[in-house]
């Protein structure tokens, strides 16, 4: 868990999940 919420993210692509998307962003 070193790299940010963004980067994790990119790396890894995840489901349609709009609530977890509000709080990655």
């Amino acid at each position: 868990m070193s790299a940010p919420a963004a980067d994790h993210n990119a790396a890894k692509p995840i489901p349609h999940v709009p609530q977890a998307s509000r709080r990655y962003k």
